[in-house]
């Protein structure tokens, strides 16, 4: 019976600590840093019409001008966002094949 519950209290002890560790993707190359970091800038769309032009930055909508922590919106084009902060220029790409859709004022 306790060579039972020392077993069981053996695997619970395992079970935590390996549920804490973090797991590295084998398939990313080394020194690169996962977007959900702390501080990463994430792109998650860009909105482009005839009178607008917009970027959803870290879930925000954000426009020419706007300012997203210590960086400023600088340009937006189909497939890229410029930003300017402290540490100097920065882009944000979209990757894979962006999604097209024309929308009609007469819909």
């Amino acid at each position: 019976m306790i060579k039972q519950r020392v077993g069981l209290l053996f695997c619970l002890f395992l079970f935590s600590s390996l549920s804490n560790a973090e797991l590295r993707d084998p398939t990313r190359p080394e020194g690169v840093v996962p977007a959900h970091s702390a501080g990463a800038l994430v792109l998650n769309a860009i909105i482009i019409s005839k009178d607008n032009r917009a970027a959803v930055i870290n879930g925000r909508i954000m426009h020419v001008g706007d300012f997203f922590l210590t960086v400023q919106v600088v340009s937006i084009e189909p497939n890229k966002v410029e930003l300017i902060g402290p540490d100097g220029k920065i882009s944000l790409v979209l990757l894979g094949a962006p999604i097209k859709r024309a929308i009609s004022d007469h819909n």
